[in-house]
């Protein structure tokens, strides 16, 4: 009984950090690392950038338009690019709706 104890343990620890580690991520996070990678960003920037989408986020649900975060976000992760040191996107007016919505 005690080894299936332990078993049961180190499965439970395990599923509990796959969640842990899923509930850090943020839907900002990816286009944060891209526009880090081409900017340079120090781990401050890196941090402020998370906050602000977070922050976009959660005025978003607050204002029942949480879709039009979605749908900027998709948008910068797919067409987000890197000129001149600058992080660029072709997503104008999913911001547009989205600041719209949230102010």
């Amino acid at each position: 009984m005690g080894r299936a104890l332990r078993i049961f343990s180190v499965g439970l620890a395990l599923l509990l950090s796959t969640f842990a580690t899923a509930a850090c991520s943020s839907p900002g996070n990816a286009v944060c690392d891209a526009k880090c990678d081409c900017e340079g960003c120090s781990s401050y920037g890196y941090d402020n950038c998370l906050n602000s989408y977070e922050g976009d986020l959660r005025e978003a649900e607050y204002r029942g338009c949480e879709y039009l975060y979605d749908d900027l976000v998709a948008c910068q992760e797919a067409t987000g690019y890197c000129k001149s040191g600058k992080f660029e996107s072709s997503c104008g007016p999913e911001r547009d709706r989205l600041n719209k919505c949230i102010h």
